[in-house]
């Protein structure tokens, strides 16, 4: 008698099984979720990771019945898993070692900058003006060079295409401004409201007026913007729960650590916007922008213009 080896195995898995592995990976999303309210520098990376690792196994396994297939499958499948996770991880930690070199200034020593009794060490570059002497000159270049686009109290305008600032971090404005100065943004001939903004920014005359202009604009306030998407916010924010926390924590707040913004105060629209630039490569496509890069590789995930515009629906809820 000969078997086929090709033919088609049925494998009845137990309900209790399938139950317990459901009861797992739900238990698993909550502890993801739980994480991000805790800032645990790299090792948020490596618990997401680790945890994305358990999960897709457990899915191969019992859902995929790769359990009862030939044994050197689930090995290569399980390592593979955890070749890209250690990939990941060891790229996302290693960005906060060597960003400062490719853009100056960014998040650890914009913040360093501005902790207490920084600014009284003397001068050098990368440090805040403390006091009203670096509000003063932030409040004249803004005035000059952004309220016509970004409005008197940074609260954006849809007509002109330009963002809410005023309740973003003073370290990623700065880290915009910069890739706005050094061609990281605003460069590709398809980005045209990049391109609006890259002469403003190499219009401040200095280092120093990055941090003014955004220190300044940390004194500002302004309503939430008004919600414009018809979405599905539901769907949005199940996409968001999935792929977003990560970085960007559950309250939309952002991770200084991961070198990822606050989303609060954001208008829908140009949330929308960006995803689809990162999406088409417009934005994040230099290398040297590693967090764009990261991002590029996140948006990739929304297959269509409507997942798009359900997570932007669902960020814009955030902080309201």
């Amino acid at each position: 008698m000969t078997t086929d080896s090709h033919s088609t195995h049925v494998h009845a898995v137990p309900l209790k099984i399938l139950i317990g592995v459901w009861a797992l990976l739900c238990v698993l999303t909550w502890v993801t979720v739980l994480a991000t309210k805790i800032d645990l520098g790299s090792g948020n990376i490596i618990l997401a990771m680790a945890i994305a690792v358990v999960k897709s196994t457990a899915v191969a396994l019992f859902f995929m019945h790769l359990l009862w297939d030939k044994r050197i499958n689930a090995y290569i499948f399980v390592s593979a898993l955890l070749f890209v996770a250690l990939f990941i991880s060891f790229a996302l930690m290693d960005t906060k070692a060597y960003h400062a070199d490719l853009i100056p200034g960014y998040a650890p020593e914009i913040t360093a900058a501005t902790a207490p009794g920084d600014a009284a060490g003397g001068g050098g570059a990368g440090q805040v003006a403390a006091g009203p002497v670096g509000i003063d000159r932030g409040r004249e270049l803004y005035t000059t060079t952004c309220v016509v686009c970004h409005g008197e109290n940074a609260e954006g305008k849809r007509e002109l295409n330009s963002p809410a600032l005023h309740q973003q971090e003073d370290w990623y404005l700065v880290a915009q401004l910069e890739k706005f100065r050094s061609g990281l943004r605003g460069a590709d001939p398809n980005d045209i409201t990049g391109a609006q903004m890259r002469p403003m920014a190499m219009a401040l005359p200095d280092e120093q007026a990055l941090h003014d202009v955004a220190e300044y604009i940390g004194t500002l306030s302004a309503p939430m913007p008004p919600l414009t998407l018809q979405a599905d916010v539901a769907a949005g924010k199940a996409h968001y729960n999935a792929v977003c926390v990560a970085c960007h924590g559950v309250d939309g707040a952002g991770m200084a650590a991961l070198q990822s913004p606050s989303l609060i105060g954001q208008s829908d629209w140009y949330v929308a916007a960006q995803l689809t630039k990162f999406k088409d490569g417009i934005r994040g496509a230099n290398p040297k922008d590693v967090p764009g890069t990261q991002m590029r590789a996140m948006s990739a995930t929304l297959a269509t213009d409507e997942m798009v515009q359900n997570v932007a629906a669902y960020v814009a809820t955030l902080g309201r």
